[in-house]
Parts: C-alpha cells; sequence; structure tokens
C-alpha cells in the first residue's frame, strides 16, 4: 500500500492499532468483491489523521524555535 502511495506521490501512512477491524475490514470487501470504495476511504482517513498530527507537531516545532 504504501509504496503505491509514494509512487503516486503521497505520503507513506500507518494504519492505527485502534482502527485495525475497520482497515481488514475494508481489505476484505475489495478483496472479495472488488469494492475498493471502503477501502480508498479508510486510506484516506488515516491520511486525514496523520497529516493532521504532522502539521501540529510542525506548528509545535516552529513555536519551540521562537522561544
Amino acid at each position: 500500500m504504501n509504496l503505491n502511495l509514494i509512487s503516486g506521490g503521497y505520503n507513506w501512512t500507518v494504519v492505527r492499532v485502534t482502527k485495525r477491524k475497520q482497515y481488514l475490514a475494508a481489505l476484505e470487501a475489495a478483496s472479495s468483491s472488488y469494492d475498493i470504495e471502503p477501502f480508498t476511504r479508510f486510506i484516506i482517513e488515516e491520511m486525514k489523521h496523520w497529516k493532521k498530527i504532522e502539521t501540529e507537531m510542525e506548528l509545535d516545532s516552529e513555536g519551540e524555535n521562537k522561544e
């Protein structure tokens, strides 16, 4: 998955342990019935989550550098 994201110009992402069941269900739907929409939506939400965390960390770091 991450290789595909990176080769498409996106950042890699990590599936949170708390979201593992949702991830596996979405992956199963994509695999068994070729319905990739749940998997795609899930990955997009995970990417948004990690981007938010990354942005917050950058803002915290900028604040520390100003002091």
